[in-house]
This record gives structure tokens, sequence and C-alpha cells, in this order.
């Protein structure tokens, strides 16, 4: 049919067809701008949430960077309490390797010999004898009946102590010989001073065991002496000028004879500035020198032995001598890394460590001594080294710090008498460490080599189990009486 035939009805039909499909298409718009509007809506809203997410996580980032600023300040902190350099006698029981040991060991039921001991031990020798009566009953007042048994009790008592004024007359004389008037000496006595040796002596005894001059000064009113602060330092320093250093001397002299001495080093305040107390021991002596320095040149005057044991410290290489690094520091080093890792890194890590124990034990087991020896374990170190293992800070560092001090690891395994470890040397200086928290530092060069004379001496009479007391008594009475004759 062609166009011109088509009909008006048809015409309009198709017209409505049209206007339909208009009217359906313009309702769908409508819908569908409805949808694009609550899209545009949704996404306004999607990116306000995105800017309010990336704000939380920027201040969140900030929060991190702060707390790990944090985290590295009180790491640095933690090293100067915790680290290679620190001594076991510092560190608190809970954070020992051995707590575990030796709880298990407390645990175990103790043998009958143990309780055999135990009453061996509490049979001690008394004295004298003292008896008690009773008359009447202390209830009631009642008359007593006495039976055959008695009670026996041994109790240690204490006389409170006390002192006395004495007035000590002596004649003068003359001698023809020596046309000079002499006189007695008062023994037991310090020229130019009214307290006696002994109580110049238990004055210096509680210094050195850690008391303030003014916890001196208020002890000494237990046995009636009114004593200030000034006059126990007067006499601390009355003692010190009258020991000389005859003993200490000797002990310089003997500790360069022997075989291997223990060295190592920490602060001292003189006059606000700071000092180096320097300390140089074996099994039965004691050395403390206080310097300026740290440097080269007062490591080269201490008494070392012919084997220095001693940390990481370059100045006593030299010395031109045999050294022994310390063990037990290059260890704490190692369990003590300085940056938190991947778990990778962490497994690698610890199974280094755990190579390194492993090698050091199984040195400490040999007993005999040789060059041959030492060599052996330093090939085997060497190569446990130079395994192959992936980069990592912390072990890099490590393994730089052991590397540094090579050959000087195994010495103990070449001579006899050699400790592998500085601890004794630590535990040495211990007793300074605290007497510096104490009286903080010194006023005069005499009160600072007085201070190391009578430490050295202190020490040195305890690894030797001599009485203290009586060799300063006599040495200090030998001293006197070389000035009276002089």
């Amino acid at each position: 049919m062609s166009p011109n035939n088509i009909t008006i009805e048809e015409l309009s039909r198709k017209y409505d067809q049209v206007i339909q499909e208009i009217k359906q298409l313009k309702s769908e718009n409508k819908q569908l701008k409805n949808e694009n509007r609550k899209l545009v809506q949704e996404n306004i809203k999607l990116r306000e949430y995105i800017r309010h997410l990336e704000s939380k996580v920027e201040k969140q980032n900030k929060i991190i960077e702060k707390q790990n600023k944090i985290i590295q300040k009180l790491q640095k902190k933690l090293r100067k309490y915790k680290n290679e350099n620190t001594p076991s006698g510092s560190l608190p029981p809970y954070l020992k390797d051995e707590l575990y040991k030796m709880t298990k060991e407390d645990k175990k039921p103790k043998s009958n010999s143990d309780e055999r001991r135990m009453n061996i031990r509490n049979k001690r020798e008394y004295d004298r004898v003292e008896e008690h009566e009773l008359k009447v009953c202390p209830f009631c007042g009642g008359p007593l009946k006495k039976r055959q048994k008695t009670r026996k009790r041994i109790i240690i008592h204490l006389e409170m102590p006390k002192s006395e004024s004495v007035l000590h007359e002596s004649p003068v004389y003359f001698c023809k010989k020596c046309n000079k008037e002499v006189e007695p000496i008062i023994s037991d006595a310090l020229p130019n001073s009214k307290y006696d040796l002994n109580t110049h002596l238990f004055i210096l005894m509680l210094s050195v065991l850690g008391l303030t001059q003014r916890k001196i000064s208020e002890m000494l009113i237990l046995f009636g002496i009114n004593m200030p602060s000034s006059s126990v330092n007067n006499a601390i320093h009355r003692v010190e000028r009258y020991l000389g250093k005859k003993k200490y001397n000797e002990l310089k002299e003997e500790l360069k004879k022997s075989v291997s001495t223990c060295t190592d080093e920490t602060s001292w305040r003189h006059k606000g500035k700071t000092f180096w107390t320097w300390v140089v021991t074996n099994a039965k002596s004691v050395f403390y020198k206080i310097e300026k320095s740290r440097g080269t040149t007062v490591a080269k005057k201490i008494p070392t032995g012919k084997i220095i044991t001693c940390d990481g410290y370059r100045p006593y290489d030299s010395l031109n001598k045999p050294i022994q690094r310390c063990w037990a520091h290059m260890l704490r080093k190692a369990r003590n890394p300085d940056y938190f890792n991947e778990e990778w890194e962490i497994e690698q890590y610890k199974a280094f460590v755990e190579g390194l124990v492993e090698i050091y034990k199984d040195a400490k087991r040999v007993k005999e001594r040789s060059k041959e020896i030492k060599k052996k374990f330093e090939e085997r170190f060497r190569k446990y080294l130079l395994m192959p293992r992936k980069e990592e800070k912390n072990l890099r560092r490590l393994i730089n710090y052991i590397v540094r001090y090579e050959g000087d690891w195994f010495t103990f395994l070449e001579y006899e008498d050699v400790e592998p470890t500085n601890n004794r040397a630590e535990r040495m200086l211990r007793p300074l460490v605290i007497k510096r928290k104490i009286s903080q530092h010194t006023w005069s060069k005499q009160g600072r080599e007085g201070l190391a004379v009578v430490y050295s001496l202190y020490e040195t009479a305890k690894l030797r189990n001599e009485n203290f007391i009586d060799m300063i008594r006599n040495e200090i009475k030998d001293n006197i009486l070389e000035k009276e004759k002089s």
C-alpha cells in the first residue's frame, strides 16, 4: 500500500501510538532523572565519607609517627640501662634467664643430709651461762614446784656502744744523744686529733659501706659522740693521709706481674666535671684509679697483666698485649637488637644468636689450652659468620661488631687462668657506682686519690679474706712511727 492510500483512521491510530510512546519515554526519563539525582546525592555522600576517612587516616598516621618517635626515645633510654655493657648484677631477678633454674632447684625436696646439716648448724657455741628462776607463778602468784626438765635457748646479745674521754699524761724526756725532747707515743691515736684511731677507722668503714657523712654523724650519737658532718669529712681525709700509698703501690706491682687481669672503666664526677674510674682486677687483687681522661695515655698507665680481658673499648689495643674480648658484652648486645623487623628476619636473627651461644658453650667446656684449639674454634667461628644469609640490619651490625675484634674472642683457649668475660671487673666497679650515687662527686685531689686507695684495699681484703680494719690500723701505725722518727 502506498502512502497516498493510508486512511485517516490508520494515521490517527499511529499518532496515538506515537503519543503513548512519547509519554512512556517521558515517564522513563523522569525515573532516570530521579535515579540520577539519587546517584548524584549518594556520590556526594560517598565523597564526603571518603574525605572523612582520609582525614581519619591522616590523623592515625600522625599518631603512629608520634608513637614511633616515642618508641625510639624509649628504646634509647632503655639502652642506657639494659645494653651489652650492663652487668648482670644491675638487672632485676625477673629479667634473668637463671630465674627458672633457681626456682626449679628451690622446689626440689630436701634430703636428710640437708636436715642433718641444718641441725648441726643450729648447735652454736656460747660465751656464758645465765640461769633464770621463779619463786611464785607470774600469772596468779601461787607457789611453784620445780620440775626436772630445763629449757635451753642460745640468744645472741648485742651490747650498746659507748665512748669515754681519757686524759693522757705523758712525761717529757731529754735525749743527750739526739739533743731532743722526747715523749711516749700514745697508741691508737692520730696526731692533732681529739678522736682515737678506732673512731677514725669506724668512720672510714661506714663511709666505705655506703653511708653518707650526715648519716655517719647521726650514728656516732649512739656512742655519745657529737661530731658534725664536716668533722666526719676531716676524719676520713686524715685517715687517708696517714694511710699513705705503700700498700696501694704494692697492689699495682702485683697486678703488673699477674698472668691475666680484667679491666673496665666508668664515669665519675669531680668538681662537677666528668672523670673516669678505672679498675684492674684478678682473683686476689683490685686496683682503682680515678683519672680525668678515658684515653690511651691513661690505659697505658694502669697496671694490667700479661693478658687483658676487656670489653670492646679500643684504647686497650695500644698496650700491645694479648686481649680477650668479653663474650658477655657481645651476647648482651646480640640479645638486645636495636630495630624491630619482620618475622623472617626475627627468626633468622634468633637462629644466628643461638648458634653464637652454642659455640661459646662448646668453647667453655674445653679444659685444655693451646694455640691449636684456639685456631680450631676461630675457623669454626669464621665459617659460621660467613654462612649465606639474607641481608638484615640487626644481623649486619652484630656481625660487623664481631669481625671488628677478630682474633680476640678465643684467647682464653690459648692461655691458662684467662676469663672469657669481663664480669669480674664489672662486679668490682659496682661499689664505686653506688658510692657515686651517694656522694655525687669528689671536691679535692686528695679526696679523689684517697677514695681510690681505700676502696682498692677494702675490695682486695674482701677477696683475700683479710681483716680490713686491722690492715689499715697496722699501716697507719707504721706510717706514724716513721714520721715520728724522721
